[in-house]
């Protein structure tokens, strides 16, 4: 399906990473990281990864409160009081995203491309009202993570930039994970669009409205790794994976966690998120069932660009056609690949 879609130029360019029993065992990238600098997409390329950020931001809040820092039970006017329906929700509900804030609440944002201010979005996130009680159900809103960023920063006492080196892309070895605008922006893949028109570059969302919702950059390999680091404790306790992981049944039918989506069949699980953000489109799978990773990030979005999420289904299905949740390679090439199927966040 890569193939194809770089042949008929409806995708600039991807890496794509795999990892078995925690190891990395494959990476590769595909295409142009930057067509306009005639810069090849390698296995280190850089890209902009969407809301596969807003994981980080879950395992943050859930390492402060290891530290008793805070506690997830704890309700947002703790940390946020200016924002009028903070004291019906908690931080536990902003992780899961049933705090019943709508998702129409990006309007509270000048645009993706505009600078603004954590005081301005909470000003005028209060002429919105919540869609439903708090813990009612789960809906997908970007303010959610970045109310969790303010409270990240307010908490720690530090810019959330800095405590993503300093807590967990320093300890841990992930030297090409940061929030975007922290580095120089010719180091990050270019962003592309793809439609029934073909490519063209496009200008990557403003890191004030992306922020602890989707403003990472990262790589192939540094997300293995931080898959590898999750699983086996490095970062978190043991407890709060299970946290993490642990789907609120009483919320929703949606099969969300905190920053992670766990879908179930049988034994078998798949945990993963996708993230979409101004020219990115990545896929950051765990299929536990094999004990396979299967990481995918391009440089292209939009109607006919390549799909990640398909495409690491279906690397799975190669490698593991048993996996539970692997699927089958197309049988003719697509040159305009289905929408995305599951959840679909920025």
């Amino acid at each position: 399906m890569l193939g194809e879609q770089l042949r008929l130029g409806t995708t600039a360019g991807a890496t794509v990473g795999i990892a078995h029993a925690g190891q990395l065992a494959f990476a590769r990238g595909y295409g142009d990281a930057d067509r306009e600098r005639a810069i090849a997409a390698s296995e280190a390329t850089r890209y902009r990864v969407g809301s596969i950020t807003s994981q980080f931001t879950a395992a943050g809040i859930l390492r402060l409160a290891e530290r008793k820092a805070l506690a997830v039970d704890d309700t947002l006017a703790r940390y946020v009081p200016e924002y009028r329906h903070a004291g019906a929700i908690t931080l536990r509900q902003l992780l899961n995203q049933s705090s019943g804030i709508s998702p129409k609440t990006t309007e509270a944002f000048t645009g993706v491309f505009a600078a603004t201010t954590p005081g301005a979005v909470i000003a005028r996130l209060n002429g919105f009202e919540l869609d439903s009680p708090p813990g009612a159900r789960f809906e997908n809103a970007h303010v959610n993570y970045y109310l969790l960023g303010v409270v990240l920063e307010r908490v720690a006492a530090t810019p959330y930039g800095n405590f993503v080196q300093e807590e967990i892309a320093g300890p841990l070895g992930l030297p090409d994970t940061y929030l975007d605008g922290t580095r120089p922006a010719s180091a990050v893949a270019a962003a592309y669009n793809a439609d029934a028109a073909g490519l063209s570059p496009v200008e990557p969302w403003n890191v004030d409205y992306t922020f602890s919702s989707g403003g990472f950059v990262s790589t192939v390999a540094d997300l293995l790794r931080w898959n590898a680091a999750l699983r086996s404790n490095r970062f978190l306790s043991a407890a709060s994976w299970g946290t993490m992981t642990a789907v609120p049944g009483s919320s929703s039918s949606s099969d969300y966690a905190m920053g992670l989506v766990v879908n179930r069949k049988g034994d078998a699980v798949r945990i993963w998120h996708n993230g979409r953000a101004g020219g990115a489109h990545a896929m950051n799978a765990q299929y536990r069932d094999v004990d396979y990773d299967v990481v995918v990030l391009a440089n292209t979005n939009g109607s006919a660009g390549i799909v990640p999420e398909d495409l690491a289904n279906m690397i799975v299905g190669y490698l593991a056609p048993q996996c539970a949740f692997a699927d089958k390679p197309p049988t003719a090439p697509r040159a305009s690949p289905r929408a995305n199927r599951g959840h679909r966040h920025f």
